[in-house]
């Protein structure tokens, strides 16, 4: 029992971020990319159609 043990190394174990893989999140990034090629083709039409009144 008079042996010396072995000192052993702490190690912080940091958690690993990774992407969720999930159809859900695949289809709301697909809405919400349609959602802003909506809406800029939309202030394109506006622009158009009356020039001055979006800055």
């Amino acid at each position: 029992m008079g042996e010396l043990l072995e000192p052993r190394r702490w190690r912080l174990q940091w958690p690993e971020i990774t992407p969720s893989y999930s159809s859900l999140d695949d289809e709301n990034e697909i809405l919400s990319q349609k959602k802003k090629k909506k809406k800029k083709e939309e202030e394109e039409v506006l622009a158009i159609s009356a020039p001055g009144i979006i800055s």
